[in-house]
Formats: C-alpha cells, structure tokens, sequence
C-alpha cells in the first residue's frame, strides 16, 4: 500500500493539531501517537511511544489527497470545489461516507447555477482533478464556512 495513513486531532492541553499514524482510546481518553515518537529496544521486545491527547471530535484521516497547492486534504476540511462556468466556486465538506467506503464532498448549500447540480447536502466523489480543490479550512476552526 502506497497511501500513507496518517491522523491528526487537536490536543486537549493546548488546542493545537497533532498528526500520527496510530490513533487510539485508552480509559475514555483519545489519542494520537506521533510519527516521531516511537522508539524500539535492540532485542525488539521493547516497544516505547509518546502520545498526544486530543479531543475525540477534532480526530480526522488523511485522504491521501493534496489540494492544487499541495496541501493535505483531510477528513472534516472545508474545501472549494472550483467548477468552470456557469458554476463557479462550491464550498464542500470532507467527509468519510460508510455507504460508499470512501471519502467524499458534501456540498454545504445551494449552488445557484442554472444547472442546479450542487444542492446542500449532495454526495460527490472524491476523485475529482487536484486542480479544481483547494483546502480553505475546516469545521474545527472555521465555523463561519458552514453556512
């Protein structure tokens, strides 16, 4: 596999981003363990990590996407979807849909464009041409886009 699959979540002491490839719960406390942070003994029975606490809510996976800018897209980012004319610019929710195993765009409100093909809350897969997304935010830290 070629994906990398990797993490991120907002740490609980200081509300800013962690990124890892192992997320997990351990006595109602979610976790994140950094890329950096592992550690093996010579005889390879001894295995030590650090972890990140974050909040459960903010924990999002790496689509394995980047944007037109080379910024990584994950799961819970705000994009837009830039569509040649008459559709212009469409703003889209990341999200991991469970009907069809995938990652996926979910337009946030009604295109007004002739054709009516983005209407809020619209499925759209994920496998559009890298140079019409691009990450504007997300829903953590950008509620003002979730119109």
């Amino acid at each position: 596999m070629k994906r990398k699959i990797k993490f991120r979540g907002k740490r609980n002491n200081d509300n800013r981003w962690t990124y890892g490839g192992a997320v997990g719960n351990w006595n109602n406390c979610t976790f994140i363990i950094p890329d950096d942070s592992f550690s093996f003994s010579c005889n390879g029975s001894d295995i030590d990590f650090d972890v990140d606490y974050v909040l459960p809510e903010t924990v999002g996976q790496f689509t394995g996407l980047h944007d037109k800018n080379g910024k990584e897209i994950y799961e819970h980012d705000i994009v837009i979807l830039n569509e040649p004319e008459p559709y212009n610019y469409v703003d889209c929710l990341i999200k991991y849909e469970n009907a069809t195993a995938s990652f996926c765009l979910i337009a946030l409100y009604d295109d007004c464009s002739i054709y009516e093909l983005y209407k809020k809350g619209t499925v759209m897969s994920l496998y559009i041409p890298i140079e019409k997304i691009e990450v504007i935010g997300n829903i953590h830290e950008n509620k003002d886009l979730l119109k």
